[in-house]
């Protein structure tokens, strides 16, 4: 029919386009709530009373209150593809949307591309029956019985039964089968759906779970693994801190995706390019957030519950304020490795050594420090020109002398931790354990040596879990304290 119509009458029909979740990968609505609430938190009250007094003022009361930079956009490339060759053909195409028109007309004014705007005002929110009785009117002021539209969700379904040609940007097949049965002639311009569950892998952040293996670290040190319900007890607490990282990644990420859309490399970030509604990220941090300190309260105790959540508090304040302020972001990104270890020591019941912190402190604090280096490299690339998180290209010296320091300050601290009397009641020949000084130094010192040189391609953890050396290295060294530990002297 759409095809034999267009040959008939020897011209385009009118295309009717939908934006959010279809000419881009985000709903306005849920980009202004966020944003209003990261950015001016104290009209967070008012906010939840003017919700209250419908979709369309709630709408216009966000628009004139937050700024949607348009121009970063997630835009849909076959969608926006879709419109210009329609309007090659000599059809009109008109954007229909839910969003505000204030929005509406920036969108426009931006793209270039849209006869006209059928947008929500004061009074009335643009969606479903009511949308389709908008465009059903403007249809007949440009004398024309047919038209074609581009939609995405069930709320769509009044426009598309009415439409010509009806065209779907699908997320899930189960809403895409919902959608045909109501309207057959129904087809897919686009799917979303493709690399979904791999785009959640990546936004949880799933490969930084690795990092709650410290949790472990004071029960293993204090060579008490051999209590099945100690072993438990720390699973539950490690799990239960994945569940936070995740949380709190997803936090910064929602955070960050305004800025990350005008970066050239963090643009292509799940939430960010769209490949996941930003609403959803907010919906799963809160739910693993959530889920976390009910673990941590019902299977580990009150005083691990209590770490958990100033391990919570301490992100939210970094993603907030100090991850933009330069040296604090570190100190306190190394203080997380530290609050892991202690969270263990907790957890299993076990007292942690203070000589353990203050290596811990000072060991993070060298690869939190060489992770800034290697931003501020980007920095002085051709593909990043912005400054971020309080530091200029000019930081990078000071940035290598603080690191190398700590580095070498953590060695210290071991070869004082050697020396100090607990080791005698943990180990019958102590004195092996010095040798772990040299290597410690040889991994700090390459691993500084890689960074300088622009080789640190990755998260210095994960650098670390990939790099033979250090397997070899962390070979040794689980070897030196095997043979501290039941070895006898002479």
């Amino acid at each position: 029919m759409n095809a034999e119509y267009s040959k008939l009458s020897g011209r385009a029909i009118p295309l009717y386009v939908d934006l959010d979740d279809t000419l881009i990968g985000t709903d306005i609505l849920w980009e202004q709530i966020i944003r209003l609430a990261f950015q001016k938190p104290f009209l967070i009250p008012l906010m939840i009373c003017v919700s209250f007094r419908g979709k369309a003022l709630f709408k216009k009361w966000l628009s004139e209150r937050v700024e949607v930079p348009v121009e970063h956009l997630p835009w849909s490339e076959v969608v926006v593809d879709h419109v210009r060759k329609h309007k090659d053909k000599g059809g009109s195409v008109i954007l229909a949307t839910a969003t505000h028109r204030n929005i509406a007309f920036k969108i426009n004014e931006h793209l270039g591309i849209f006869d006209a705007v059928l947008a929500t005002n004061g009074d009335t929110n643009l969606k479903g029956s009511s949308k389709a009785e908008a465009i059903a009117e403007y249809n007949a002021s440009l004398n024309e019985r047919h038209y074609a539209y581009v939609g995405d969700s069930a709320s769509d379904i009044p426009i598309w039964e009415k439409a010509s040609e009806a065209w779907m940007v699908s997320r899930s097949h189960s809403l895409e089968s919902q959608c045909r049965k109501a309207v057959p002639h129904l087809k897919v311009l686009e799917s979303r759906g493709i690399g979904y569950f791999s785009s959640w892998i990546t936004l949880l952040r799933i490969r930084q779970w690795s990092k709650n293996v410290l949790l472990f670290l004071p029960l293993l040190l204090a060579h008490k693994t051999t209590s099945p319900a100690v072993i438990i007890s720390t699973s539950v607490a490690a799990l239960s801190f994945c569940f936070a990282a995740s949380g709190v990644y997803l936090f910064n990420d929602c955070s960050d995706v305004f800025k990350d859309r005008s970066h050239p490399l963090k643009k292509r970030r799940p939430l960010a390019s769209g490949a996941i509604p930003l609403w959803r990220g907010v919906m799963a941090s809160l739910i693993l957030i959530v889920l976390a300190v009910s673990l941590a309260l019902s299977s580990v105790g009150k005083g691990f519950a209590l770490i958990l959540l100033l391990y919570l508090f301490s992100n939210v304040l970094y993603t907030c304020w100090i991850k933009s302020v330069a040296i604090l972001d570190v100190v306190l990104l190394s203080l997380f490795y530290s609050l892991r270890i202690f969270a263990g020591g907790v957890a299993s019941n076990v007292e942690v050594s203070k000589w353990l912190l203050a290596f811990s402190l000072f060991f993070f604090l060298c690869l939190a420090f060489g992770k800034r280096y290697q931003e501020i490299f980007l920095l002085k690339s051709s593909e990043v020109t912005e400054h971020t998180r309080g530091y200029i290209p000019n930081d990078q010296s000071i940035i290598s002398i603080c690191g190398i320091s700590a580095g070498f300050v953590s060695v210290m601290v071991l070869v004082l931790y050697v020396n100090s009397p607990e080791v005698l009641k943990l180990y019958r020949t102590p004195d092996l354990l010095l040798l772990l000084a040299p290597l410690g130094i040889y991994w700090i010192a390459r691993f500084w040596m890689l960074v300088a040189r622009g080789l640190m391609h990755d998260d210095p953890v994960f650098f670390a879990l990939k790099d033979r050396v250090s397997w070899g290295i962390g070979a040794a060294v689980l070897l030196l304290l095997s043979m501290a530990q039941f070895a006898w002297p002479g």
